[in-house]
């Protein structure tokens, strides 16, 4: 079976887990990284010994990857997917689809506008923890009534990730205009 080339874009936390999967599945073979932060990319590039980009853009144009993850911070999923798919390369992006309505509108148009023509581009959005085991069990229990007419619920997840995940700057702050510039 051909290895499928896969390039990865933003090398932050969540890169780690992609870079797991993207080693550990037969049949994909990972041949670049990109981000705008140097430091970030530095440390991918040492990591997994494959070429670094600075842009989305310079990674296709470099490589003609099959498919691309995007793992950027979540308010910078949007472009670097539009870039791919513009291209003709196959996404699967982290969660959430966009940052905002306007944003996952601007993808979904992308898609469909790519949906009519063989071979086109697909986006995947990763929703991992519906396969957690917890999940399933739960899901298992709602389904069969065991637990009743369920009238509320709540929930907590713990996990732990770099304060600059969550708090990443808007598009307008130095950070997301680095990385959009790039894009």
């Amino acid at each position: 079976m051909a290895s499928k080339r896969i390039g990865l874009i933003g090398c932050g936390d969540v890169s780690v887990v992609h870079f797991e999967a993207i080693r550990d599945i037969e049949g994909l073979e990972l041949v670049g990284v990109a981000d705008t932060d140097p430091q970030a990319l530095s440390r991918a590039t040492e990591a997994t010994g494959v070429p670094g980009f600075a842009s989305t853009q310079e990674l296709i144009d470099a490589l003609a990857p099959d498919a691309v993850h995007v793992t950027t911070p979540h308010d910078e999923h949007v472009d670097p997917s539009l870039t791919a798919l513009a291209a003709g390369v196959h996404v699967l992006q982290e969660k959430p689809l966009a940052h905002t309505l306007a944003e996952g509108q601007r993808l979904v148009d992308a898609v469909e506008s790519t949906d009519g023509r063989a071979g086109g581009a697909k986006v995947g959005i990763c929703f991992q923890n519906r396969y957690n085991l917890a999940s399933q069990r739960l899901h298992e229990m709602l389904a069969s009534g065991q637990l009743g007419a369920v009238r509320g619920a709540w929930a907590s997840v713990v996990w732990t990730r770099s304060p600059d995940t969550t708090t990443a700057p808007s598009p307008g702050g130095a950070r997301g205009r680095a990385r959009a510039a790039a894009c």
